[in-house]
């Protein structure tokens, strides 16, 4: 993919790792060393007290292979309250780490939240919004990240990453440029636009 597509993207190594309940990453540094960068997330004991999460998070944004915190409250709509996080020491450790937060536009997460997305802007957190695709179909969910209520225009005024999902892995399909005008994101301040039906990554968001 690099070499097809080495004049309109960057391909980058990415993989989503687990946060333990102790902050650890569940790969080990000689596994997560293959890779250009890794996104984690909480998957298991939602139920910690806020300080014991926060630091638990806070342990596994330190890590240097660490680009972006995924799904950051771990809610999933009508089924799952998110857990709770000081969000203003987890702002203030991306920012320093340049690490991004993503914002999942999967209909049962939509997360970040929007007023959560309002109070990282607000601190100068970049974002990653993405699909959280796992089908062709599942593309489509990007308008709800871009529309997440509370970004408006104002998200866009920040440095920010577009990207599709896994399609290419889970579908086993061949990924294609496609540059018509309902799938071209321009972003303020940027010179081109970001394409959002390819996995895109830029080097300032990593």
């Amino acid at each position: 993919l690099d070499s097809k597509y080495k004049k309109d993207i960057r391909v980058i190594s990415l993989l989503e790792t687990d946060i333990l309940p102790n902050g650890d990453l569940a790969i080990d540094d000689d596994a997560l060393s293959m890779l250009d960068g890794t996104i984690v997330s909480v998957h298991s004991a939602f139920r910690l007290d806020i300080k014991t999460m926060t630091d638990r998070v806070i342990k596994a944004l330190n890590h240097s292979k660490v680009k972006i915190l995924g799904h950051p409250t771990g809610r999933l709509l009508g089924k799952r309250e998110g857990y709770e996080l000081e969000w203003e020491k987890i702002f203030e450790v991306c920012k320093k780490n340049n690490t991004a937060i993503e914002i999942n536009a999967w209909p049962e997460r939509m997360d970040l939240p929007d007023l959560l997305v309002r109070e990282a802007l607000h601190s100068g957190v970049k974002f990653v919004i993405d699909t959280d695709a796992h089908a062709n179909d599942h593309m489509d969910n990007m308008a709800y990240g871009i529309s997440l209520e509370g970004i408006g225009q104002e998200a866009f005024t920040y440095p920010c990453l577009l990207a599709t999902g896994t399609v290419a892995a889970d579908v086993g399909k061949p990924l294609t440029l496609d540059t018509s005008a309902a799938n071209k994101f321009k972003l303020a301040g940027d010179g081109d636009p970001i394409y959002g039906q390819l996995v895109t990554v830029e080097d300032r968001a990593i």
